[in-house]
């Protein structure tokens, strides 16, 4: 919903990548080993999506590059259905940097998710 994502690069809404490689890189890595989640989600996107524009809410759903995205930025929660989520750890080889992302997204989610009752954490 707006109200949780204020600074994405192709607009304001929730942040699906088309690949578990594109995800795993907008993880917070400023902790090695640290605790990451991956989520299995079923996605319809409409059938013309938008170019994604940072600072706006698009009417429907957007996209990095509509022709081949990579990742989506979707606004309507009914178009998502997670259905797995795989909790896992990641340690850095040091052969290339990491360069952080703009508005502490992961850790933000993270602090949420660590507030949360063992039985709910696991339903999520």
């Amino acid at each position: 919903d707006d109200g949780h994502c204020m600074c994405g690069r192709y607009g304001r809404g929730g942040y699906v990548a088309t690949n578990a490689a594109k995800s795993n890189a907008y993880a917070d890595s400023e902790v090695n080993g640290s605790v990451r989640h991956l989520f299995l989600v079923l996605a319809l996107p409409e059938p013309q999506v938008l170019p994604g524009e940072r600072g706006l809410r698009p009417r429907r759903t957007a996209a990095d590059l509509p022709s081949h995205p990579t990742e989506y930025c979707f606004v309507d929660p009914e178009r998502l259905h997670c259905v797995c989520r795989l909790t896992y750890s990641w340690v850095p080889t040091g052969r290339r940097s990491k360069v952080l992302t703009a508005g502490n997204h992961a850790r933000a989610w993270r602090s949420l998710c660590s507030e949360l009752p063992a039985a709910v954490s696991a339903s999520l």
